[in-house]
């Protein structure tokens, strides 16, 4: 198993280190992407496929929380912020521009 890992790892250029995974989420994220059902990658690991279960599931919140930092950085280092009202028109939101 672990020589799979490695395997799948040789290509990837982003490590868990550089992100808001812990190793074991991305272990787990890798095989399931790999096409393995969560028993199989719990027996893999020697772990429960209720363990593996909840480790996606905190795994898909940090990848969310990592987004909504994104998204609040994006909208911090925007240079131009304005509102548009519902029902504005396009012609409307350009002569605010």
């Amino acid at each position: 198993m672990k020589a799979y890992l490695k395997e799948i790892r040789s290509t990837t250029i982003v490590t868990a280190a550089s992100t808001t995974l812990t190793e074991r989420q991305v272990e787990v994220l890798e095989l399931r992407g790999a096409g393995h059902t969560q028993r199989e990658v719990a027996e893999m690991l020697g772990t429960t496929d209720s363990n593996v279960s909840a480790i996606e599931r905190a795994a898909e919140g940090n990848v969310e929380k990592a987004q909504g930092t994104l998204e609040l950085l994006r909208m911090i280092r925007s240079p131009v912020r304005f509102t548009v009202a519902t029902g504005a028109s396009f012609d409307d939101v350009v002569d605010r521009v």
